[in-house]
């Protein structure tokens, strides 16, 4: 398998193929020189001309947070456990159901309305001393999948009716 490369920049652009043994290097080296200024990543896309996204990728989607009255009720729940208390109850769960668990604790926070980043949900599960699962894109789509999480807007999710039911077993 060869590895296709291609760089970008102003007055600069090079496409090539390299051998399987580069990939190691090129990981190093992507994550030593990686870019994580929003601003400047902003600033770069607009000077090659391409799309410049006007939010920061995790402040949310526009979308407002809307819940039946028993999604209320059980977010009301989440609200009240501190985030330390979420650790014994995610520990033998799926991954789906953990990222579940923890979008519905991120909703459920005092003054939230909108709709929370995946990459703050996988922060979440970290935080809580719990591996991120390998492929958090594919579990992630699995609790969409269940009908538990809805995608919304740019790589964004909120906690459907039948998610925060789901929750609430969980919680037991």
């Amino acid at each position: 398998m060869l590895i296709k490369l291609h760089i970008q920049s102003l007055g600069f652009h090079l496409q090539t193929l390299l051998s399987p043994e580069a990939l190691p290097e090129l990981i190093a080296l992507s994550q030593k020189y990686r870019v994580t200024d929003i601003t400047e990543i902003q600033r770069h896309r607009q000077a090659l001309g391409g799309p410049v996204k006007r939010h920061h990728p995790e402040s949310g989607d526009a979308r407002t947070i809307s819940r039946s009255p028993e999604g209320e009720t059980i977010a009301a729940r989440f609200t009240a456990l501190e985030i330390e208390a979420l650790s014994p109850i995610i520990a033998t769960l799926t991954y789906p159901e953990k990222f579940l668990i923890a979008l519905a604790w991120l909703e459920s926070r005092p003054g939230n309305t909108q709709a929370v980043h995946r990459g703050i949900t996988k922060r979440t599960l970290a935080q809580l001393g719990h591996e991120v699962p390998a492929n958090p894109a594919r579990d992630i789509k699995a609790a969409i999948d269940q009908g538990w999480l809805e995608a919304t807007g740019d790589r964004c999710l909120v906690t459907t009716d039948a998610g925060w039911q789901k929750a609430a077993s969980l919680l037991g």
